[in-house]
Protein backbone atom coordinates (compact mmCIF):
# COMPACT_ATOMS: atom_id res chain seq x y z
CA UNK A 1 0.00 0.00 0.00
CA UNK A 2 0.93 3.63 -0.15
CA UNK A 3 0.81 6.18 2.60
CA UNK A 4 -1.42 8.67 0.86
CA UNK A 5 -3.01 12.04 1.44
CA UNK A 6 -5.66 13.78 -0.67
CA UNK A 7 -6.85 17.37 -0.38
CA UNK A 8 -9.43 19.43 -2.19
CA UNK A 9 -9.21 23.08 -1.13
CA UNK A 10 -10.07 26.16 -3.18
CA UNK A 11 -7.49 28.24 -1.28
CA UNK A 12 -4.33 27.68 -3.37
CA UNK A 13 -1.92 29.03 -0.78
CA UNK A 14 -3.35 26.93 2.04
CA UNK A 15 -3.47 23.82 -0.16
CA UNK A 16 0.10 24.27 -1.38
CA UNK A 17 1.44 24.98 2.10
CA UNK A 18 -0.24 21.82 3.43
CA UNK A 19 1.19 19.62 0.68
CA UNK A 20 4.66 21.11 1.14
CA UNK A 21 4.41 20.53 4.89
CA UNK A 22 3.38 16.87 4.75
CA UNK A 23 5.47 15.79 1.77
CA UNK A 24 8.70 15.14 3.73
CA UNK A 25 6.68 13.54 6.56
CA UNK A 26 4.78 11.11 4.34
CA UNK A 27 7.25 8.17 4.06
CA UNK A 28 6.98 6.02 7.21
CA UNK A 29 10.25 4.35 6.22
CA UNK A 30 13.35 5.22 4.25
CA UNK A 31 13.70 3.99 0.69
CA UNK A 32 10.15 4.78 -0.42
CA UNK A 33 9.29 6.81 -3.52
CA UNK A 34 7.09 9.91 -3.24
CA UNK A 35 4.82 10.88 -6.12
CA UNK A 36 1.84 13.17 -6.70
CA UNK A 37 -1.18 13.95 -8.86
CA UNK A 38 -2.54 17.52 -8.95
CA UNK A 39 -5.07 19.52 -10.91
CA UNK A 40 -6.99 22.65 -9.98
CA UNK A 41 -8.14 22.49 -6.35
CA UNK A 42 -7.21 18.80 -6.09
CA UNK A 43 -3.90 17.41 -4.93
CA UNK A 44 -2.86 13.91 -3.94
CA UNK A 45 0.55 12.81 -2.77
CA UNK A 46 1.80 9.40 -1.67
CA UNK A 47 4.87 7.46 -0.57
CA UNK A 48 5.18 3.84 -1.66
CA UNK A 49 7.51 1.06 -2.64
CA UNK A 50 9.00 1.72 -6.07
CA UNK A 51 7.28 -1.45 -7.40
CA UNK A 52 3.84 -0.61 -5.98
CA UNK A 53 1.03 -0.85 -8.57
CA UNK A 54 -0.14 2.77 -8.73
CA UNK A 55 -1.82 4.47 -11.67
CA UNK A 56 -2.77 8.15 -11.95
CA UNK A 57 -3.93 10.62 -14.57
CA UNK A 58 -5.04 14.23 -15.03
CA UNK A 59 -7.04 15.63 -17.95
CA UNK A 60 -9.91 17.98 -18.76
CA UNK A 61 -12.26 15.83 -16.68
CA UNK A 62 -10.14 16.18 -13.54
CA UNK A 63 -7.97 13.50 -11.97
CA UNK A 64 -7.95 9.87 -10.88
CA UNK A 65 -5.61 7.64 -8.89
CA UNK A 66 -5.69 3.88 -8.24
CA UNK A 67 -3.44 2.53 -5.50
CA UNK A 68 -3.22 -1.25 -5.84
CA UNK A 69 -4.99 -3.97 -7.81
CA UNK A 70 -8.59 -3.07 -8.71
CA UNK A 71 -9.70 -6.11 -10.69
CA UNK A 72 -12.90 -6.38 -12.72
CA UNK A 73 -15.18 -9.11 -11.32
CA UNK A 74 -14.90 -12.48 -13.09
CA UNK A 75 -11.96 -11.18 -15.08
CA UNK A 76 -8.23 -10.57 -14.85
CA UNK A 77 -8.55 -6.99 -16.11
CA UNK A 78 -6.90 -4.53 -13.75
CA UNK A 79 -8.43 -1.07 -13.74
CA UNK A 80 -6.07 1.86 -14.28
CA UNK A 81 -6.74 5.52 -13.54
CA UNK A 82 -8.05 6.37 -17.01
CA UNK A 83 -10.48 3.45 -16.96
CA UNK A 84 -11.62 4.28 -13.43
CA UNK A 85 -12.35 7.84 -14.49
CA UNK A 86 -14.85 6.49 -16.99
CA UNK A 87 -16.46 4.05 -14.54
CA UNK A 88 -16.67 6.34 -11.50
CA UNK A 89 -18.09 9.67 -12.58
CA UNK A 90 -18.87 12.10 -9.75
CA UNK A 91 -22.43 13.34 -10.03
CA UNK A 92 -23.88 9.94 -10.94
CA UNK A 93 -26.19 8.07 -8.60
CA UNK A 94 -24.71 5.51 -6.17
CA UNK A 95 -25.67 2.45 -8.23
CA UNK A 96 -23.56 3.65 -11.15
CA UNK A 97 -20.23 3.03 -9.40
CA UNK A 98 -18.95 -0.52 -10.05
CA UNK A 99 -17.01 -2.42 -7.40
CA UNK A 100 -13.79 -4.33 -7.97
CA UNK A 101 -11.92 -7.29 -6.57
CA UNK A 102 -8.46 -6.94 -5.05
CA UNK A 103 -6.74 -4.82 -2.43
CA UNK A 104 -6.87 -1.18 -3.47
CA UNK A 105 -7.97 2.39 -2.84
CA UNK A 106 -9.12 4.75 -5.56
CA UNK A 107 -10.20 8.35 -6.07
CA UNK A 108 -11.80 10.26 -8.92
CA UNK A 109 -12.04 14.06 -8.88
CA UNK A 110 -14.10 16.26 -11.16
CA UNK A 111 -13.91 20.05 -10.76
CA UNK A 112 -17.66 20.45 -11.34
CA UNK A 113 -19.06 17.46 -9.46
CA UNK A 114 -16.57 16.87 -6.67
CA UNK A 115 -14.89 13.69 -5.56
CA UNK A 116 -15.48 9.96 -5.08
CA UNK A 117 -13.16 7.78 -3.03
CA UNK A 118 -13.46 4.10 -2.23
CA UNK A 119 -11.57 0.94 -1.38
CA UNK A 120 -11.77 -2.85 -1.59
CA UNK A 121 -14.96 -4.83 -0.99
CA UNK A 122 -14.45 -5.22 2.77
CA UNK A 123 -12.70 -1.94 3.53
CA UNK A 124 -9.35 -3.50 4.44
CA UNK A 125 -7.47 -0.61 2.84
CA UNK A 126 -7.60 2.12 5.53
CA UNK A 127 -9.14 5.41 4.44
CA UNK A 128 -9.83 8.30 6.82
CA UNK A 129 -11.45 11.63 6.07
CA UNK A 130 -12.05 15.12 7.46
CA UNK A 131 -14.34 17.79 6.02
CA UNK A 132 -14.70 21.47 6.78
CA UNK A 133 -16.88 23.78 4.69
CA UNK A 134 -15.44 23.55 1.16
CA UNK A 135 -12.46 21.38 2.11
CA UNK A 136 -11.89 17.64 2.33
CA UNK A 137 -8.85 15.69 3.50
CA UNK A 138 -8.49 11.95 2.92
CA UNK A 139 -5.61 9.78 4.05
CA UNK A 140 -4.50 6.22 4.66
CA UNK A 141 -3.73 7.54 8.14
CA UNK A 142 -5.29 10.44 10.05
CA UNK A 143 -1.87 11.44 11.38
CA UNK A 144 -1.07 14.14 8.82
CA UNK A 145 -4.47 15.84 9.14
CA UNK A 146 -3.18 17.82 12.10
CA UNK A 147 -0.88 19.80 9.82
CA UNK A 148 -3.87 21.33 8.08
CA UNK A 149 -4.47 24.72 9.76
CA UNK A 150 -8.25 24.31 10.19
CA UNK A 151 -8.05 20.80 11.62
CA UNK A 152 -8.58 20.58 15.37
CA UNK A 153 -7.05 17.35 16.75
CA UNK A 154 -9.59 17.04 19.54
CA UNK A 155 -9.61 13.82 21.56
CA UNK A 156 -12.63 11.59 20.91
CA UNK A 157 -13.64 9.53 23.98
CA UNK A 158 -16.10 7.49 21.89
CA UNK A 159 -13.27 6.27 19.69
CA UNK A 160 -11.32 5.14 22.73
CA UNK A 161 -14.29 3.20 24.13
CA UNK A 162 -14.44 1.12 20.95
CA UNK A 163 -10.71 0.45 21.09
CA UNK A 164 -10.79 -0.61 24.73
CA UNK A 165 -13.85 -2.79 24.19
CA UNK A 166 -12.82 -4.59 20.97
CA UNK A 167 -9.29 -3.21 20.25
CA UNK A 168 -10.64 -1.83 16.95
CA UNK A 169 -12.50 1.26 15.76
CA UNK A 170 -16.27 1.06 16.13
CA UNK A 171 -18.55 2.81 13.63
CA UNK A 172 -15.68 4.76 12.10
CA UNK A 173 -14.95 6.65 15.33
CA UNK A 174 -11.22 7.37 15.71
CA UNK A 175 -9.23 8.91 18.56
CA UNK A 176 -9.85 12.31 16.95
CA UNK A 177 -13.44 13.56 16.99
CA UNK A 178 -13.39 15.04 13.47
CA UNK A 179 -11.46 12.28 11.68
CA UNK A 180 -13.59 9.33 10.51
CA UNK A 181 -12.71 5.92 9.07
CA UNK A 182 -14.60 5.12 5.86
CA UNK A 183 -17.05 2.31 6.50
CA UNK A 184 -16.61 -1.18 5.07
CA UNK A 185 -18.17 -1.52 1.63
CA UNK A 186 -18.84 2.23 1.41
CA UNK A 187 -17.71 4.93 -0.95
CA UNK A 188 -17.36 8.56 0.03
CA UNK A 189 -18.99 11.13 -2.21
CA UNK A 190 -18.10 14.78 -1.66
CA UNK A 191 -19.16 18.03 -3.22
CA UNK A 192 -18.28 21.53 -1.98
CA UNK A 193 -21.94 22.55 -1.81
CA UNK A 194 -23.34 19.47 -0.07
CA UNK A 195 -20.34 18.11 1.84
CA UNK A 196 -19.38 14.46 2.32
CA UNK A 197 -21.63 11.45 2.64
CA UNK A 198 -20.91 7.75 2.82
CA UNK A 199 -22.89 5.61 0.41
CA UNK A 200 -23.31 1.86 0.51
CA UNK A 201 -21.22 0.49 -2.34
CA UNK A 202 -21.00 -3.24 -1.70
CA UNK A 203 -22.88 -5.49 0.67
CA UNK A 204 -22.42 -9.18 1.24
CA UNK A 205 -25.51 -11.38 0.66
CA UNK A 206 -27.86 -10.80 3.56
CA UNK A 207 -31.22 -12.45 2.86
CA UNK A 208 -32.82 -15.83 3.47
CA UNK A 209 -33.80 -15.75 -0.19
CA UNK A 210 -30.15 -16.24 -1.21
CA UNK A 211 -29.71 -19.98 -0.57
CA UNK A 212 -28.77 -21.41 -3.99
CA UNK A 213 -26.73 -24.36 -2.70
CA UNK A 214 -28.96 -25.78 0.03
CA UNK A 215 -30.26 -28.67 -2.13
CA UNK A 216 -26.79 -29.91 -3.13
CA UNK A 217 -24.63 -32.57 -1.48
CA UNK A 218 -21.49 -31.94 0.56
CA UNK A 219 -19.35 -33.31 -2.29
CA UNK A 220 -20.97 -30.83 -4.67
CA UNK A 221 -20.36 -28.03 -2.17
CA UNK A 222 -16.67 -28.96 -2.15
CA UNK A 223 -16.54 -28.75 -5.93
CA UNK A 224 -18.17 -25.32 -5.87
CA UNK A 225 -15.78 -24.02 -3.20
CA UNK A 226 -12.79 -25.57 -4.99
CA UNK A 227 -13.73 -23.76 -8.19
CA UNK A 228 -14.28 -20.41 -6.43
CA UNK A 229 -10.90 -20.49 -4.70
CA UNK A 230 -9.14 -21.75 -7.81
CA UNK A 231 -10.61 -19.02 -9.99
CA UNK A 232 -9.89 -16.31 -7.43
CA UNK A 233 -6.23 -17.30 -7.32
CA UNK A 234 -6.08 -17.37 -11.12
CA UNK A 235 -7.54 -13.86 -11.33
CA UNK A 236 -5.37 -12.31 -8.64
CA UNK A 237 -2.03 -13.98 -9.46
CA UNK A 238 -0.02 -14.89 -12.54
CA UNK A 239 2.09 -17.87 -13.53
CA UNK A 240 4.28 -15.51 -15.56
CA UNK A 241 5.23 -13.39 -12.54
CA UNK A 242 7.13 -14.28 -9.39
CA UNK A 243 5.25 -13.71 -6.15
CA UNK A 244 6.05 -13.86 -2.47
CA UNK A 245 3.84 -15.99 -0.25
CA UNK A 246 3.39 -15.52 3.49
CA UNK A 247 3.67 -19.17 4.51
CA UNK A 248 2.64 -19.91 8.06
CA UNK A 249 2.28 -23.39 9.47
CA UNK A 250 -1.51 -23.09 9.67
CA UNK A 251 -4.51 -24.30 7.71
CA UNK A 252 -5.13 -21.25 5.50
CA UNK A 253 -1.53 -21.25 4.25
CA UNK A 254 -1.66 -25.01 3.76
CA UNK A 255 -4.76 -24.81 1.61
CA UNK A 256 -3.51 -21.87 -0.47
CA UNK A 257 -0.15 -23.57 -0.95
CA UNK A 258 -1.95 -26.53 -2.48
CA UNK A 259 -3.96 -24.37 -4.86
CA UNK A 260 -0.92 -22.29 -5.87
CA UNK A 261 1.14 -25.39 -6.59
CA UNK A 262 -1.71 -26.96 -8.56
CA UNK A 263 -1.79 -23.89 -10.80
CA UNK A 264 1.96 -23.96 -11.35
CA UNK A 265 2.67 -20.90 -9.21
CA UNK A 266 5.93 -21.33 -7.30
CA UNK A 267 6.39 -18.32 -5.04
CA UNK A 268 9.17 -17.29 -2.70
CA UNK A 269 7.80 -18.44 0.65
CA UNK A 270 8.36 -16.26 3.71
CA UNK A 271 7.86 -17.54 7.24
CA UNK A 272 8.13 -15.39 10.33
CA UNK A 273 9.96 -16.83 13.30
CA UNK A 274 13.17 -18.61 14.23
CA UNK A 275 14.58 -22.11 14.38
CA UNK A 276 12.76 -24.15 17.00
CA UNK A 277 9.37 -22.50 16.44
CA UNK A 278 6.50 -24.91 15.80
CA UNK A 279 5.19 -22.48 13.17
CA UNK A 280 8.45 -22.62 11.22
CA UNK A 281 8.74 -26.37 11.65
CA UNK A 282 5.34 -26.89 10.00
CA UNK A 283 5.92 -24.29 7.26
CA UNK A 284 9.33 -25.74 6.38
CA UNK A 285 7.78 -29.15 5.78
CA UNK A 286 5.40 -27.59 3.25
CA UNK A 287 8.09 -25.57 1.45
CA UNK A 288 10.32 -28.65 1.17
CA UNK A 289 7.51 -30.83 -0.10
CA UNK A 290 6.64 -28.29 -2.81
CA UNK A 291 10.29 -27.52 -3.55
CA UNK A 292 9.77 -23.78 -2.96
CA UNK A 293 12.41 -21.21 -2.14
CA UNK A 294 11.95 -20.50 1.56
CA UNK A 295 13.03 -17.41 3.49
CA UNK A 296 12.87 -17.18 7.29
CA UNK A 297 12.41 -13.77 8.88
CA UNK A 298 13.06 -13.27 12.57
CA UNK A 299 11.45 -10.55 14.64
CA UNK A 300 14.06 -8.44 16.46
CA UNK A 301 12.67 -7.57 19.88
CA UNK A 302 15.10 -4.66 20.08
CA UNK A 303 12.91 -3.00 17.44
CA UNK A 304 9.66 -3.25 19.42
CA UNK A 305 9.76 0.42 20.52
CA UNK A 306 10.15 1.46 16.88
CA UNK A 307 7.25 -0.78 15.83
CA UNK A 308 5.10 0.52 18.68
CA UNK A 309 5.69 4.13 17.66
CA UNK A 310 4.87 3.26 14.05
CA UNK A 311 1.56 1.64 15.00
CA UNK A 312 0.62 4.43 17.39
CA UNK A 313 1.57 7.38 15.22
CA UNK A 314 0.42 6.13 11.82
CA UNK A 315 -2.44 3.78 12.67
CA UNK A 316 -3.73 5.53 15.79
CA UNK A 317 -4.32 2.07 17.30
CA UNK A 318 -7.02 1.25 14.71
CA UNK A 319 -6.26 -2.47 15.04
CA UNK A 320 -4.88 -2.45 18.56
CA UNK A 321 -1.17 -2.74 19.20
CA UNK A 322 -0.64 -6.16 17.58
CA UNK A 323 1.58 -4.82 14.81
CA UNK A 324 4.16 -3.86 17.38
CA UNK A 325 5.57 -7.37 17.16
CA UNK A 326 7.01 -6.50 13.78
CA UNK A 327 5.12 -9.35 12.12
CA UNK A 328 4.72 -7.15 9.07
CA UNK A 329 5.94 -3.77 10.31
CA UNK A 330 9.41 -4.82 9.15
CA UNK A 331 8.18 -5.99 5.74
CA UNK A 332 9.57 -2.89 4.05
CA UNK A 333 13.01 -4.21 4.97
CA UNK A 334 12.86 -7.96 4.41
CA UNK A 335 10.75 -7.74 1.24
CA UNK A 336 12.52 -4.82 -0.43
CA UNK A 337 14.62 -7.01 -2.75
CA UNK A 338 11.92 -9.62 -3.34
CA UNK A 339 9.13 -9.91 -5.95
CA UNK A 340 6.65 -7.01 -6.08
CA UNK A 341 3.66 -8.83 -4.57
CA UNK A 342 2.97 -11.05 -1.57
CA UNK A 343 0.11 -13.56 -1.45
CA UNK A 344 -1.47 -14.26 1.92
CA UNK A 345 -4.49 -15.95 3.43
CA UNK A 346 -5.60 -13.25 5.87
CA UNK A 347 -9.28 -13.61 6.87
CA UNK A 348 -9.64 -16.87 4.94
CA UNK A 349 -10.42 -18.69 8.18
CA UNK A 350 -13.34 -16.36 8.89
CA UNK A 351 -15.12 -16.83 5.57
CA UNK A 352 -14.48 -20.59 5.63
CA UNK A 353 -16.34 -21.25 8.85
CA UNK A 354 -14.03 -20.55 11.79
CA UNK A 355 -16.48 -18.05 13.29
CA UNK A 356 -19.20 -20.71 13.32
CA UNK A 357 -17.52 -22.48 16.23
CA UNK A 358 -19.25 -19.94 18.52
CA UNK A 359 -22.32 -21.53 20.08
CA UNK A 360 -25.03 -20.61 20.38
CA UNK A 361 -24.75 -18.48 17.24
CA UNK A 362 -25.83 -15.07 18.49
CA UNK A 363 -24.73 -11.50 19.06
CA UNK A 364 -23.64 -12.37 22.56
CA UNK A 365 -21.44 -15.24 21.39
CA UNK A 366 -19.57 -13.22 18.76
CA UNK A 367 -19.40 -10.17 21.03
CA UNK A 368 -17.86 -12.32 23.76
CA UNK A 369 -15.27 -13.61 21.29
CA UNK A 370 -14.37 -10.10 20.11
CA UNK A 371 -14.48 -8.61 23.60
CA UNK A 372 -12.03 -11.26 24.82
CA UNK A 373 -9.41 -9.24 22.92
CA UNK A 374 -10.34 -6.07 24.80
CA UNK A 375 -11.40 -5.12 28.31
CA UNK A 376 -14.66 -6.39 29.78
CA UNK A 377 -17.65 -4.13 30.39
CA UNK A 378 -17.20 -4.65 34.11
CA UNK A 379 -13.57 -3.49 34.01
CA UNK A 380 -14.38 -0.53 31.75
CA UNK A 381 -17.20 0.65 34.01
CA UNK A 382 -14.64 0.92 36.81
CA UNK A 383 -11.80 2.26 34.67
CA UNK A 384 -13.46 5.07 32.70
CA UNK A 385 -13.98 8.53 34.18
CA UNK A 386 -17.74 9.00 33.93
CA UNK A 387 -17.40 12.79 33.75
CA UNK A 388 -15.72 12.34 30.37
CA UNK A 389 -17.16 9.10 29.03
CA UNK A 390 -20.70 9.29 30.42
CA UNK A 391 -22.91 6.73 28.67
CA UNK A 392 -20.50 6.07 25.80
CA UNK A 393 -19.92 2.47 26.85
CA UNK A 394 -23.62 1.59 26.70
CA UNK A 395 -24.00 3.70 23.54
CA UNK A 396 -21.21 1.76 21.84
CA UNK A 397 -22.79 -1.54 22.80
CA UNK A 398 -26.11 -0.39 21.33
CA UNK A 399 -24.38 0.60 18.08
CA UNK A 400 -22.68 -2.79 17.85
CA UNK A 401 -25.98 -4.60 18.47
CA UNK A 402 -27.82 -2.42 15.94
CA UNK A 403 -25.17 -3.01 13.28
CA UNK A 404 -25.24 -6.73 14.01
CA UNK A 405 -28.99 -6.94 13.44
CA UNK A 406 -28.68 -5.08 10.13
CA UNK A 407 -25.96 -7.32 8.67
CA UNK A 408 -28.31 -10.07 7.50
CA UNK A 409 -31.55 -11.97 8.02
CA UNK A 410 -29.50 -15.07 8.81
CA UNK A 411 -27.96 -15.38 12.26
CA UNK A 412 -24.79 -17.17 11.15
CA UNK A 413 -24.13 -14.51 8.52
CA UNK A 414 -24.53 -11.83 11.19
CA UNK A 415 -21.81 -13.55 13.21
CA UNK A 416 -19.49 -13.81 10.20
CA UNK A 417 -19.98 -10.21 9.09
CA UNK A 418 -19.57 -8.97 12.65
CA UNK A 419 -16.16 -10.60 12.79
CA UNK A 420 -15.12 -9.41 9.33
CA UNK A 421 -16.15 -5.81 9.99
CA UNK A 422 -15.18 -5.55 13.68
CA UNK A 423 -11.97 -7.54 13.74
CA UNK A 424 -10.48 -8.71 10.45
CA UNK A 425 -10.74 -5.47 8.47
CA UNK A 426 -8.81 -3.60 11.17
CA UNK A 427 -6.36 -6.17 12.52
CA UNK A 428 -5.64 -7.73 9.12
CA UNK A 429 -6.06 -4.44 7.28
CA UNK A 430 -3.35 -2.68 9.25
CA UNK A 431 -1.06 -5.67 8.72
CA UNK A 432 -1.67 -5.48 4.98
CA UNK A 433 -0.96 -1.76 5.00
CA UNK A 434 2.32 -2.33 6.81
CA UNK A 435 3.45 -5.17 4.55
CA UNK A 436 2.64 -3.16 1.42
CA UNK A 437 5.69 -0.98 1.92
CA UNK A 438 7.74 -4.09 1.11
CA UNK A 439 5.51 -5.87 -1.43
CA UNK A 440 1.92 -5.26 -2.49
CA UNK A 441 -0.53 -7.67 -0.80
CA UNK A 442 -2.61 -10.09 -2.82
CA UNK A 443 -5.48 -10.97 -0.52
CA UNK A 444 -7.39 -13.87 -2.03
CA UNK A 445 -10.55 -13.28 0.05
CA UNK A 446 -11.07 -9.90 -1.63
CA UNK A 447 -12.85 -11.60 -4.50
CA UNK A 448 -16.59 -11.12 -4.97
CA UNK A 449 -17.29 -14.59 -6.32
CA UNK A 450 -15.29 -16.31 -3.59
CA UNK A 451 -16.86 -14.22 -0.82
CA UNK A 452 -20.39 -14.78 -2.06
CA UNK A 453 -19.80 -18.48 -2.62
CA UNK A 454 -18.42 -18.98 0.88
CA UNK A 455 -21.17 -17.05 2.67
CA UNK A 456 -23.96 -18.79 0.74
CA UNK A 457 -22.83 -22.37 1.36
CA UNK A 458 -24.86 -24.03 4.15
CA UNK A 459 -23.56 -23.89 7.71
CA UNK A 460 -23.52 -27.69 7.85
CA UNK A 461 -20.82 -27.57 5.16
CA UNK A 462 -18.80 -24.64 6.51
CA UNK A 463 -19.13 -25.19 10.27
CA UNK A 464 -15.77 -25.39 12.09
CA UNK A 465 -13.97 -25.19 8.73
CA UNK A 466 -15.29 -28.61 7.73
CA UNK A 467 -15.19 -27.89 3.99
CA UNK A 468 -11.76 -26.28 4.16
CA UNK A 469 -10.25 -29.26 5.95
CA UNK A 470 -11.86 -31.68 3.53
CA UNK A 471 -10.53 -29.69 0.56
CA UNK A 472 -6.99 -30.08 1.84
CA UNK A 473 -7.47 -33.78 2.60
CA UNK A 474 -9.04 -34.67 -0.75
CA UNK A 475 -7.33 -32.25 -3.14
CA UNK A 476 -3.90 -32.15 -1.53
CA UNK A 477 -3.59 -35.38 0.49
CA UNK A 478 0.21 -35.20 0.76
CA UNK A 479 -0.01 -31.73 2.34
CA UNK A 480 -2.69 -33.05 4.69
CA UNK A 481 -0.15 -35.57 6.04
CA UNK A 482 2.30 -32.85 7.13
CA UNK A 483 2.34 -31.36 10.66
CA UNK A 484 -0.14 -28.50 11.11
CA UNK A 485 0.37 -25.50 13.39
CA UNK A 486 -2.63 -24.57 15.54
CA UNK A 487 -0.86 -21.97 17.67
CA UNK A 488 -0.52 -24.70 20.28
CA UNK A 489 1.70 -27.70 20.99
CA UNK A 490 -0.57 -29.98 18.97
CA UNK A 491 0.75 -30.41 15.41
CA UNK A 492 -1.35 -33.43 14.47
CA UNK A 493 -1.77 -33.52 10.65
CA UNK A 494 -5.24 -33.33 9.17
CA UNK A 495 -4.67 -36.80 7.74
CA UNK A 496 -1.92 -38.57 9.71
CA UNK A 497 0.07 -41.22 7.90
CA UNK A 498 0.13 -44.75 9.25
CA UNK A 499 3.65 -44.18 10.61
CA UNK A 500 2.52 -41.00 12.37
CA UNK A 501 -0.36 -42.89 13.95
CA UNK A 502 1.98 -45.64 15.15
CA UNK A 503 4.24 -43.01 16.75
CA UNK A 504 1.38 -41.10 18.37
CA UNK A 505 2.67 -41.84 21.89
CA UNK A 506 6.02 -40.24 21.05
CA UNK A 507 4.36 -37.14 19.61
CA UNK A 508 2.21 -36.78 22.72
CA UNK A 509 5.37 -37.00 24.82
CA UNK A 510 6.91 -34.31 22.60
CA UNK A 511 3.91 -32.06 23.27
CA UNK A 512 4.32 -32.50 27.02
CA UNK A 513 8.04 -31.71 26.79
CA UNK A 514 7.41 -28.56 24.77
CA UNK A 515 4.76 -27.48 27.23
CA UNK A 516 7.23 -28.03 30.07
CA UNK A 517 9.85 -25.90 28.30
CA UNK A 518 7.63 -22.84 28.79
CA UNK A 519 8.28 -23.11 32.51
CA UNK A 520 11.97 -22.56 31.73
CA UNK A 521 11.28 -19.53 29.53
CA UNK A 522 11.39 -21.27 26.14
CA UNK A 523 8.11 -21.12 24.24
CA UNK A 524 8.11 -22.75 20.79
CA UNK A 525 4.72 -21.22 19.92
CA UNK A 526 5.61 -18.28 17.67
CA UNK A 527 2.72 -15.94 18.44
CA UNK A 528 2.82 -16.57 22.17
CA UNK A 529 6.53 -15.82 22.21
CA UNK A 530 6.45 -12.58 20.25
CA UNK A 531 3.21 -11.31 21.82
CA UNK A 532 4.31 -11.99 25.40
CA UNK A 533 3.90 -8.63 27.14
CA UNK A 534 6.56 -9.73 29.63
CA UNK A 535 9.26 -10.29 26.99
CA UNK A 536 12.20 -7.90 26.63
CA UNK A 537 10.69 -6.17 23.60
CA UNK A 538 7.44 -5.31 25.32
CA UNK A 539 9.29 -4.37 28.50
CA UNK A 540 11.22 -1.78 26.48
CA UNK A 541 7.93 -0.30 25.26
CA UNK A 542 6.56 -0.29 28.80
CA UNK A 543 9.65 1.54 30.04
CA UNK A 544 9.28 4.15 27.30
CA UNK A 545 5.69 5.00 28.24
CA UNK A 546 6.09 4.85 32.02
CA UNK A 547 6.65 8.64 32.42
CA UNK A 548 3.46 9.35 30.45
CA UNK A 549 0.85 8.12 32.94
CA UNK A 550 0.07 11.67 34.07
CA UNK A 551 -1.10 12.53 30.53
CA UNK A 552 -4.08 10.18 30.79
CA UNK A 553 -4.96 10.46 34.46
CA UNK A 554 -7.93 12.75 33.67
CA UNK A 555 -9.47 9.92 31.60
CA UNK A 556 -9.32 7.05 34.07
CA UNK A 557 -9.57 5.81 37.59
CA UNK A 558 -5.81 5.51 37.93
CA UNK A 559 -5.99 2.91 40.68
CA UNK A 560 -7.73 0.58 38.22
CA UNK A 561 -5.42 1.67 35.38
CA UNK A 562 -2.27 0.97 37.40
CA UNK A 563 -3.59 -2.41 38.46
CA UNK A 564 -4.20 -3.36 34.83
CA UNK A 565 -0.87 -1.96 33.64
CA UNK A 566 1.67 -1.98 36.47
CA UNK A 567 5.23 -0.59 36.12
CA UNK A 568 7.50 -2.38 33.63
CA UNK A 569 9.45 -4.24 36.30
CA UNK A 570 6.26 -6.02 37.42
CA UNK A 571 5.52 -9.25 35.56
CA UNK A 572 1.91 -9.55 34.46
CA UNK A 573 0.14 -12.83 35.18
CA UNK A 574 -2.71 -14.34 33.19
CA UNK A 575 -5.33 -16.98 33.88
CA UNK A 576 -5.12 -18.97 30.64
CA UNK A 577 -4.36 -17.15 27.37
CA UNK A 578 -1.66 -14.50 27.58
CA UNK A 579 -2.32 -13.21 24.05
CA UNK A 580 -6.03 -12.57 24.52
CA UNK A 581 -5.78 -11.36 28.10
CA UNK A 582 -3.03 -8.87 27.24
CA UNK A 583 -4.69 -7.40 24.14
CA UNK A 584 -6.79 -4.86 26.00
CA UNK A 585 -3.86 -3.97 28.25
CA UNK A 586 -1.78 -3.30 25.15
CA UNK A 587 -4.38 -0.77 24.00
CA UNK A 588 -3.79 1.08 27.28
CA UNK A 589 -0.07 0.80 26.64
CA UNK A 590 -0.57 2.17 23.13
CA UNK A 591 -2.74 5.00 24.42
CA UNK A 592 0.06 6.10 26.74
CA UNK A 593 2.44 6.20 23.80
CA UNK A 594 -0.16 8.01 21.65
CA UNK A 595 -0.68 10.60 24.39
CA UNK A 596 2.94 11.70 24.09
CA UNK A 597 2.27 13.65 20.88
CA UNK A 598 -1.53 13.67 20.66
CA UNK A 599 -3.02 14.54 24.07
Amino acid sequence: MANLIIIVDSDPERRTNFINKVKPLLPPFTGLVTNSCTTGNFASIWAANSQAPISHCTNNNGAAVVWGHAITHNSTEQINAESLQQKWQPGKINNAFPTFDGFYAAVVYNPEHGLIVGADLLGFFPLYYYTDENVILIGSSPELFRYYPNFNPQFNPQGLVGLLLLRVLVNGETLWSNAKRLGAGNILQWQPETGAKELEHYRLPCSREHTPYSHLSFAEHLDILDEAIDQAIARHTSTSKKHNFLLSGGLDSRMLAGFLHRQGINPVAFTLGKQGDIELECATAVARHLNWEHQVVSTPMSQYPFYANFVVNWEHLAGGLGGTTGMVSDAHFYLKNSPATIINGFAMNSILGDCLRCYPISFQSIFSELNSKGLSQEVLSKLLNQDIFGDLLSDTLRILKKNYEEYSDLEWQKVLYCRLYNNDRFVMGTSLWESSFGAWPILIVLDKKLLETAVLLPTSTMNKRRAQKELVCTRFPQLAKLPLDRNSWNTEPLKPSSIRQQLSILFKAQQKWRRLQVEFGYDRRYYYRIADINNVGWQAVRREVEPLRSKVEHLFNMDVFNELLPPPDVKLKFKSDSILEASGIKVLLGLLLWSKNHL
